[in-house]
């Protein structure tokens, strides 16, 4: 997402910081965490889209699969039936253990980094997997590819068309980012009786819109550069009322 100019360079890192991006903007964590939650949810549907075009054509064919990197290895592999069952039981009994019957409802909660942190030491443990993911398995077509890979030389060929589309890109990635935002407070709002829908209270905000705008800015548009040294300096103090607020959201967005 980066390196065609979906996202800038600010945007992975501050994902995966949210306390220290909500003390940089002085912004609610409700909203950032809802803001990450969305795109994440639309990056991941044009590249599946994208892919699922290139199997359309028979460009490609894809399947989504585990892959695993045992201990003292350097490989990636995919995982085996019987790995597939440990890894499954092992997140199990940690998003168990954590109080979660599902695992959608840990990613988006205060517990995602102690989740994964736990299901890694557990299979570490008792397993030979040092780590594991899901990814892409892509099988490709290589006398079609050919045919697609000099459409898009043809487009790229100059260093300035490069930049061009990177900049459209990067605009309509901003501003349908924006648009959807109008469009979840807009529906939120027909549902005043209704308290308990996830995110509501965020959503209902006067600031909602302005402060998507303002995540956008900093985490989305190629012109904003990086602002990285300054959240990693960012001291966050332990004290009892972000543990209440992250119970607070979680509580709303699980209902």
């Amino acid at each position: 997402m980066l390196s065609i100019g979906m996202t800038n360079s600010n945007y992975s890192e501050c994902s995966e910081n949210v306390k220290n991006l909500s003390k940089h903007t002085k912004m609610d964590e409700k909203v950032i965490y809802d803001f990450f939650n969305t795109s994440n949810s639309n990056f991941k549907s044009t590249i599946e889209s994208a892919l699922k075009n290139l199997m359309d054509k028979r460009v490609i064919m894809f399947d989504t699969v585990i892959k695993v990197r045992e201990k003292d290895t350097y490989t990636p592999r995919t995982a085996s039936q019987i790995e597939r069952a440990i890894i499954m039981d092992c997140e199990t009994k940690i998003f168990e253990e954590l109080g979660y019957t599902k695992i959608s409802s840990v990613r988006v909660s205060k517990d995602w980094k102690k989740f994964k942190s736990k299901v890694k030491k557990y299979l570490n443990e008792y397993s030979d997997i040092e780590y594991y993911y899901t990814a892409y398995d892509i099988t490709i077509n290589e006398k079609y590819i050919e045919q697609e890979r000099n459409i898009l030389a043809d487009l790229l060929i100059e260093e300035f068309k490069r930049n061009q589309y990177k900049n459209e890109l990067n605009s309509t990635v901003y501003e349908n980012l924006i648009t959807n935002a109008k469009k979840r407070r807009t529906k939120e709002l027909e549902f005043w009786g209704d308290t308990k829908r996830k995110m509501s209270s965020v959503r209902k905000s006067d600031t909602y819109i302005e402060d998507i705008k303002r995540l956008a800015n900093l985490l989305i548009s190629i012109d904003t550069p990086s602002f990285l040294h300054e959240l990693r300096n960012i001291d966050i103090p332990t004290i009892t009322h972000q543990k209440e607020l992250l119970d607070s959201w979680c509580e709303e967005m699980l209902g």
